[in-house]
């Protein structure tokens, strides 16, 4: 995890990525400063964990794609700034053990919902179930994020806006039931919170 200090290290003091990408982060105190948490984004590029990384005083374990971690560079480099592999489109065992491990140990673990980027305009596309199960097993909050570029694209001197909504608690995430199609429901009723931040996303 030292990979991680130091990238958060990078991100805010040397290459300025408040200036490289003229971000702006909003509400970044709405962090619960305990406890299991799920940070919920949209996923717009390849540098938005680092923005998340750079807006939180806590640290973030992130799932990436087990693909990434092809090559003995690339694998040292993602697990040791605190990512996790995750095969996309089965049910891993593993990664659902280290997520849950990982919350409640009152840990952070960062998701983006859609399981994939999604460019910037397009319409949102289904949420993954899994980030509900997370919650109702772990009781943790979730926090709801959400990421936008002006003109759509995230690249260097582009106004960037991380915009963090209010933490919603486990109650209030209104289990009925604890089942695939309950995980379903809550999933996208925190989707629909995320793109409901993003709305309101004034440049």
């Amino acid at each position: 995890m030292w990979l991680y200090t130091v990238m958060k290290i990078i991100g805010i003091i040397p290459f300025n990525l408040a200036f490289l990408f003229r971000v702006r982060y909003l509400c970044a105190k709405n962090m619960p400063k305990e406890g299991p948490v799920i940070v919920c984004c949209n996923h717009i590029s390849v540098m938005d964990p680092l923005f998340l990384i750079c807006m939180f005083g806590r640290k973030i374990r992130f799932m990436g794609k087990a693909e990434a971690f092809k090559g003995k560079f690339a694998n040292w480099f993602l697990r040791n700034s605190g990512v996790f592999p995750v095969k996309r489109g089965t049910a891993d065992i593993e990664a659902v053990k280290t997520s849950i491990r990982i919350l409640k140990s009152g840990g952070v673990l960062g998701i983006f919902p859609e399981g994939h980027r999604q460019v910037d305009g397009a319409e949102r596309d289904t949420a993954k179930a899994g980030i509900a199960m997370f919650a109702a097993k772990t009781k943790a909050t979730v926090l709801p994020v959400a990421i936008s570029a002006k003109k759509g694209k995230v690249s260097f001197f582009k106004k960037v806006v991380v915009k963090c909504g209010e933490p919603i608690t486990f109650e209030q995430l209104g289990f009925r039931e604890f089942n695939n199609e309950e995980y379903q429901r809550v999933s996208e009723q925190i989707m629909d919170k995320i793109y409901s931040i993003k709305s309101e996303i004034d440049f």
